[in-house]
């Protein structure tokens, strides 16, 4: 089925597939089924409008709601919302049931809602208390030392997205089991590197692109267990050494003299379509270990039957529409974790059975409720009985069904965000004008200086945006041991950039340039690589 996007206008497709996984995800009450809809967006824009409700990197300082005192937050001070701390969110000193309130069928879901999460308390940061010396760090868990960073098990990592169990790294986006690291992006088991983008078991390299298991090397593209390489011409130790001092890493000027070089050199030699590994029947761009999953961008061991998702979780089955997902049955929710049966939802923990809610943990059969922990039976925050509950369920879901409600994400404007600070923002920018046309928030909310900690610090002037921002002590130490230049650009800049060097959630279904063979790949056919199949981009490399 073709249909033509609400939101951009662009075509898109509607499968058989998407439309028995929407059929097998549709909840249930007292007999009934409620299908799903088949969308009227586009994947992307379903993307997108789940990205909005995100904020990874963009920390205010502002005050508790609850104590009045001094804290980092991802919601501005200008924000019609009540804001508390970690242990004061957790405490049992306020009750989100005190909030609750009775559904109005006078009055659209929507509009309702928007009033009940706007007079809710939320969490200043989303973390869960298993961090050490991480005040400044949002969407993390069992991390040391780190500073404006989202990651997993890490320790001093600093300004970086997407890094898991990583050490010591500065700047880096989507990086696994790595350690000194900086400006990396979707790199896994690499050592003591710079500027490389989708490298495996890399070390003492700058400047590569699609290697695995090379050492000593520059400017090298799709190379395999090779040293002393430099734009993929092999070299002796001693003139490899030689060469490399000439370079001027230490220096702005001699980095990007040698970027733009690379970016030339790289034109000349083929991509591979996709990062894909040990997946079976299987669509989308860093898979691993995935079976029967179509259109998806990151996915861990042993997701099976998923369509549409970016980020999934390992073992996830069944799930369609979701971003940063784990469990089963899930249907366009983002953040979601150890949960099932989760439907157009944001931010849920160890939950089951949760339609239209936000921020809630350890729940479940719960319809448009936010901020609630331990509970069950509840609509709009408001306890109900197990039979009162899903006969008032049914009456609302088929009045959303005669408004048009049913079946589609939050609007944008429900967001406590501005598009500019949002997770949308950094996969898709757009300008004030081009947001406010397209229906989302703006946020024009500036604080004269950076939120600061982590130590003396440095201050510099961004020479794109001409906002300040921090050196703090442990990056600047950093710099100087690995013969880094100190940047020049404010970190959330730098963050757009490696965000533009990792492909986009965009999926195009093209032809290999060797061979003909249908592919489907986030490589735009506008774009101007060379894009192979697996097949023909191993007979180029071997």
């Amino acid at each position: 089925m073709q249909k033509i996007c609400n939101d951009c206008g662009q075509q898109f497709n509607v499968f058989d597939e998407d439309i028995e996984l929407y059929k097998k995800v549709s909840p249930v009450f007292n007999g009934q089924k409620y299908l799903i809809p088949v969308p009227e967006i586009c994947p992307y824009c379903r993307f997108i409008s789940k990205g909005v409700f995100r904020n990874e990197h963009t920390y205010y300082r502002t005050k508790s709601s609850f104590s009045g005192k001094s804290l980092i937050s991802v919601y501005a001070p200008d924000r019609d919302c009540k804001v508390f701390s970690y242990d004061e969110w957790w405490s049992d000193k306020w009750n989100p049931l005190d909030y609750g309130k009775d559904f109005d069928f006078n009055r659209g879901f929507f509009e309702q809602f928007a009033e009940l999460f706007s007079n809710v308390p939320r969490i200043n940061l989303i973390q869960d208390g298993t961090s050490e010396n991480c005040e400044y760090t949002n969407f993390g868990a069992e991390n040391k030392n780190c500073y404006l960073t989202l990651g997993l098990r890490c320790e001093e990592v600093y300004y970086s997205i997407d890094a898991m169990m990583s050490k010591n790294c500065v700047d880096c986006l989507h990086i696994v089991v790595s350690e000194r690291l900086y400006e990396c992006v979707s790199c896994q088991q690499c050592y003591n590197c710079a500027y490389l983008n989708r490298c495996n078991q890399c070390l003492d390299s700058y400047f590569l692109e699609s290697c695995i298991s090379c050492k000593n090397c520059i400017g090298c593209k799709n190379l395999r267990h090779k040293q002393f390489c430099i734009f993929n011409k092999q070299y002796s130790e001693a003139e490899y050494f030689e060469m490399l001092k000439g370079y001027g890493f230490d220096t702005h000027e001699g980095v990007e003299k040698f970027r733009k070089e690379f970016e030339d050199f790289k034109l000349g030699l083929p991509c591979l379509y996709a990062m894909n590994r040990l997946s079976e029947n299987s669509t989308g761009e860093f898979l691993d270990g995935a079976k029967n999953c179509h259109f998806c961008y990151l996915v861990l061991m042993g997701a099976e039957n998923c369509r549409n998702n970016f980020i999934i979780g390992a073992n996830c089955k069944d799930i369609i529409d979701c971003n940063s997902c784990g469990g089963e049955l899930n249907c366009s929710a983002d953040g979601v974790l150890n949960s099932q049966r989760i439907l157009f939802s944001h931010f849920i923990r160890n939950c089951s059975e949760i339609l239209y809610s936000m921020f809630c943990y350890n729940s479940q059969n719960l319809f448009g409720c936010t901020g609630l922990k331990r509970k069950q039976y509840c609509i709009f925050n408001k306890q109900y009985t197990k039979g009162e509950y899903e006969k008032l369920v049914q009456r609302i879901i088929e009045y959303m069904v005669r408004r048009g409600e049913w079946g589609i994400y939050f609007p944008k404007k429900v967001s406590a965000f501005g598009y500019n600070e949002s997770f949308a923002y950094d996969m898709d920018p757009l300008s004030k004008d081009e947001a406010l046309k397209r229906g989302f928030n703006w946020s024009d909310y500036r604080q004269e200086a950076e939120i600061g900690g982590g130590g003396e610090s440095n201050y510099v002037i961004c020479e794109v945006t001409g906002k300040p921002f921090k050196l703090i002590k442990q990056e600047v130490e950093f710099y100087k041991r690995q013969g880094i230049p100190f940047p020049k650009r404010h970190p959330d800049v730098r963050i757009e950039q490696r965000y533009r060097i990792r492909n986009p959630n965009k999926f195009f279904e093209r032809k290999c340039m060797k061979c003909g063979e249908d592919i489907v790949t986030t490589y735009d056919p506008g774009r101007p690589e060379i894009v192979y199949c697996e097949k023909c981009y191993l007979a180029e490399l071997y």
